[in-house]
């Protein structure tokens, strides 16, 4: 029961009130429907599906295809997947000494946004880089995708 309470502390801190209440709401009841999880709030339907959608795009949330029978999306959370969330600074001090600065950008970027594709993590990834380093140019987004192809043959991402 701790470990629930920790998850919903977690997911209150890093995302705010509003998502975190929602994920109290997932936790505490399990696999809902999104008509289940806003009778069960008083916030409007735009918040819960907002607050959805960051913990979807977070890998917080899950959710199963409806069946026949059933017809509905339900929604779940595993406490462990956000309890996770703890070690990335972890994640990113290793990656840091293992492989370098733009390394840990590239990683930092992934557990910030959640999913992002290639291109926009490169992007986000350069520019969080340029700017913390200082630089400028062209030739760091190549030097990044480069790290990040690096990252994926050695199984971080």
């Amino acid at each position: 029961m701790y470990h629930i309470s920790l998850a919903r502390d977690i997911v209150k801190d890093v995302f705010g009130d509003i998502v975190g209440e929602i994920c109290e709401i997932i936790l505490n009841y399990g696999p809902l429907t999104l008509v289940q999880i806003q009778t069960r709030t008083t916030l409007s339907r735009e918040y819960v599906k907002d607050a959805m959608f960051i913990l979807i795009s977070q890998n917080i949330c899950t959710f199963t295809n409806p069946s026949e029978e059933d017809r509905e999306t339900r929604f779940s959370i595993n406490p462990l997947n956000v309890l996770m969330r703890v070690r990335f600074p972890k994640f990113l001090l290793y990656v840091k000494e293992r492989f370098g600065d733009r390394a840990a950008a590239i990683l930092e970027e992934f557990l910030d946004s959640g999913q992002l594709t290639f291109d926009n993590t490169i992007k986000n990834a350069t520019a969080n880089y340029l700017d913390r380093a200082g630089l400028m140019g062209r030739g760091e987004t190549d030097a990044l995708r480069t790290t990040f192809l690096e990252l994926a043959a050695h199984h971080v991402l």
